[in-house]
């Protein structure tokens, strides 16, 4: 009886007999029949069952609403193939414009192109440094006459208003800062390359015209329905030193006369003084003030190459050593800095632009309101009403409202704050360029964060007394790179730089440089390719959920739209970040220069058009430093340097190579790999003949003390396959072996107790081990560093182990028709020349 009672009982267990059908039509949303609510049948009312007649409506209605569905699909994406873009809107509008003024009726432009400028680059580039020519020359006069011309020339802001000092620093992370600043911006046209122009660019040149920006040393695909460019043409050559400047277009003249006329990247000619750079005077408050930085960074090789970084050139720098490291280092920071703080301070000018309109428009709103108000209230008073007369909405309510009434002047940015992007591969080179960037900047710059910058990227230990430990016998080079600094490769940092926030007042206020803040909030992205590369991940996040968090080392995946508005990439050091990891780099440029994946409260009235147009890497420069050219980095900077100003490389001669730095008389054969017809398979036609030629009579022979050299980690581990499988009586040492097999494997190889040594390049260039016992040395192939070839032949003798002396020493090199890069830094560009074209095979030196 006691379950009878109990209705909610009941009513829960009806449902479960009645087979499940009236279940499936009891969930929310359900159609509910005979007119009951959901009410009566949750308290246990009972539903009749569906006639067959129900069924077929429903099932109609269901499909309706199915082909509605698809119907509606398929329209929208007909609509949005034949959406409008914004960007051939502003073209159509432009060209629509220039056509009434003119009243001249023109072609029309293909869809997706912008109308081109009748002059070429290279002529506009004339034209601006002519007037930039006549600008210096007018401007004669004193530091306070200088100011007062620009202040004239379009300067807006107050002289007599100061930046408040003592400010929490929070503000300084806020983008729309209330900072005054004078006028050095002025020349802000040499910064942004004519970056506001977006109606000049040129549109026809296709990213596949990279692969001709350098003499190709092998064979790369190229479009049969284009013809390639001339080869880089010799611009000038740098005098009392190796070095020759070659340039060319990074895009396909469209007739021979256009070639003719801009063939070639130009430049203003050599400085005498860094005040000479365009806009630097105004950067530093007069020519006076660009004296602070260290005469010594304009040698012979900047004032050449300094004019060409200002036009914003991609440039590729081939020769750096530890005696140019610095003053090459100092060139290009010189000119980043003033990129940088020039463009912020540009972005500041407009910000408190519209500040101001904002600030005058409230005002004027207000004024209004008041008297509209004293108006109704008079009038109101006289008609004893209680009606007041109604107030007029304001004419301008906010700084997006102002930034539509001259939307093109106010385009100074991208989608995202950061700038630059420096790569380098160590933290102690990490720590070079910060302290450069604080000395341009001057001494009233304030810096933040510049104890935890010392602590984590200064020398972690001392270095050991010189003539002791166990690296004093190793090379010079070898100590700069790893014995004097933080030679840590897992680092990232962001760097802030905000004008007029730093020491010192009026036009004498210096720069505030905040380390260590969050990506999306820094001008300059400092870090190293792993560094980057770990904290990206290998799938990156979209949105802007993540911070940066590089101050607190966690390796968070990071989204890669803070790369999205880079400006000017610079690579220090790229030889030794190829022999780090090159794929890292490969990695961080593909997410470069690429549209976002989120708004991150971008403010897109003030974006760029080429940014919009996702044609950002035409306007972005490329600057590589690296002790060595290999065909990976020219295919690098074929890939990415796409400058509209064109490319130059800087060439080093070697002279007669490292064949005279050979001191003993050992007989050098050089092999040419026969039956290597592409780059492509030169590897597997090089193994092929090693295992043949080579290998298989050092086996039958059973040759001792031979020491084999593999340049790369891939070649070792096929050679060393191949060794094993032919139980070969070998020892192995790579970069990857441990410090007890890399010693048993010497001294086993010393002394005769295993006939062969494979030895990793890479092993050599990190460690920089002398190999004792060798007499006969095999190169598997040609070392990247010129200099490795001379220590491992000087490394060969004729004595063994118990003080004999059977004096056969042996050197074979193989290389292949495409090494021509290593070929010349080894035997000098005339023999190298002479080698390829030769119908021999075999060459002998000694």
């Amino acid at each position: 009886m006691a379950f009878k009672k109990s209705k909610g009982k009941t009513g829960k267990k009806k449902p479960k007999k009645s087979g499940g059908k009236k279940d499936s039509w009891s969930h929310e949303g359900g159609m509910v029949l005979d007119g009951k609510d959901e009410e009566n049948n949750e308290d246990g009312a009972k539903r009749k069952r569906r006639s067959s007649t129900q069924d077929r409506e429903e099932s109609i209605r269901r499909s309706k609403l199915k082909n509605n569905d698809r119907k509606r699909k398929k329209d929208f994406k007909v609509k949005m193939s034949k959406k409008v873009k914004f960007g051939d809107v502003v073209a159509a509008a432009k060209q629509e414009e220039s056509d009434d003024e003119e009243s001249e009726t023109e072609e029309v432009q293909p869809k997706f192109e912008v109308r081109l400028n009748p002059l070429s680059v290279m002529d506009r580039l004339k034209v601006f440094v002519a007037k930039s020519l006549d600008q210096r020359e007018a401007q004669s006069g004193d530091e306070e006459s200088e100011e007062e011309a620009g202040d004239a020339s379009g300067s807006e802001i107050d002289e007599e208003e100061e930046y408040e000092e003592g400010s929490e620093e929070e503000e300084y992370e806020e983008e729309g800062e209330e900072a005054l600043v004078g006028d050095n911006v002025a020349e802000q046209d040499v910064q942004d390359q004519d970056l506001d122009s977006s109606d000049e660019l040129e549109t026809k040149r296709d990213s596949s015209t990279a692969d001709y920006y350098f003499d190709a040393q092998f064979n790369a695909p190229q479009d049969a329905t284009k013809q390639a460019p001339s080869k880089m043409r010799q611009l000038e050559k740098i005098e009392n030193t190796p070095f020759d400047i070659y340039g060319q277009l990074n895009f396909e003249p469209e007739d021979e006369e256009e070639a003719a006329e801009s063939a070639l990247p130009i430049a203003p000619g050599p400085y005498s003084s860094i005040a000479q750079m365009p806009g630097l005077h105004k950067l530093f408050r007069g020519p006076a003030a660009c004296e602070r930085i260290d005469p010594r960074a304009i040698d012979e090789v900047n004032s050449h190459l300094l004019p060409y970084l200002a036009s914003y050139a991609d440039t590729f720098v081939e020769g750096r050593e530890a005696s140019n490291d610095t003053n090459l280092l100092n060139g290009m920071l010189l000119h980043t800095v003033s990129h940088t703080v020039k463009a912020r301070a540009k972005v500041i000018k407009h910000n408190q632009k519209l500040q101001r309109k904002l600030r005058d428009s409230i005002v004027a709103n207000a004024v209004a309101k008041e008297t509209t108000t004293a108006k109704a209230a008079k009038k109101n008073k006289a008609s004893k009403g209680d009606a007041a007369l109604p107030i007029p909405t304001p004419v301008v309510d906010s700084v997006d409202a102002i930034a539509t009434e001259d939307a093109d002047a106010m385009r100074d940015q991208g989608f995202c704050r950061p700038r630059v992007l420096i790569l380098c591969p160590f933290r102690g080179t990490a720590l070079r360029v910060v302290q450069q960037i604080r000395a341009i900047l001057g001494e009233n710059t304030s810096v933040s964060g510049w104890d935890k910058l010392q602590d984590e990227y200064g020398q972690l230990e001392e270095d050991d007394e010189e003539g002791t430990g166990p690296d004093a016998k190793k090379p010079q080079d070898w100590k700069d790179l790893f014995t004097k600094q933080n030679i840590d490769d897992d680092f990232k940092m962001g760097i802030q730089l905000n004008p007029g926030h730093g020491k010192g007042s009026g036009p004498a206020k210096g720069v505030y440089m905040r380390l260590f803040s969050d990506f999306f909030i820094s001008d300059i992205i400092l870090a190293s390719p792993l560094g980057l590369r770990l904290a990206m991940g290998n799938a990156p996040k979209t949105g802007d959920k993540v911070k940066d968090n590089a101050n607190k080392g966690k390796n968070n995946d990071l989204s890669p739209d803070f790369l999205s508005s880079v400006e000017v990439v610079m690579l220090h050091q790229a030889d030794v970040m190829y022999m780090q990891n090159w794929d890292h780099l490969d990695f961080i440029m593909k997410y470069t220069n690429k549209l976002p994946t989120a708004a991150h409260d971008t403010d897109f009235s003030r974006v760029r058009q080429y940014f919009l147009e996702g044609q950002a890497a035409k306007h972005r420069q490329l600057m590589v430093t690296s002790h060595f050219n290999q065909p990976e980095l020219q295919m690098f900077f074929r890939e990415h340097a796409q400058s509209a100003a064109g490319s130059i490389r800087v060439k080093k001669h070697w002279g007669k190579g490292e064949l005279v730095h050979v001191v003993d008389e050992v007989k050098q054969v050089f092999q040419l790999v026969p039956g290597v017809k592409s780059f492509d398979t030169q590897e597997d036609a090089r193994f092929k003949y090693f295992k043949d030629s080579v290998l298989a009579p050092l086996l039958r022979l059973e040759q001792k003390h031979t020491l084999i050299v593999t340049p790369s980690y891939f070649s070792y581990v096929r050679v060393r396959n191949e060794l094993m499988k032919q139980d070969a009586n070998a020892a192995y040492v790579c970069e990857y072996s441990r410090d007890s097999e890399i010693s048993r494997g010497r001294s086993r190889f010393f002394h005769g107790k295993n006939d062969l040594l494979l030895y990793s390049g890479r092993c050599h260039f990190f460690r920089r081990f002398p190999i004792r016992g060798a007499k006969h040395i095999v190169f598997y192939s040609l070392p990247e560093y010129a200099h490795f070839y001379s220590e491992w032949v000087n490394m060969l003798s004729s004595h063994t182990p118990d003080g004999g002396d059977d004096g056969k020493v042996s050197c074979l090199v193989l290389f292949t028709a495409f090494e021509r890069m290593a070929l010349e830094r080894i035997v000098g560009p005339k023999k190298c020349a002479q080698m390829l074209s030769a119908s021999k095979t075999t060459f002998v030196y000694c």
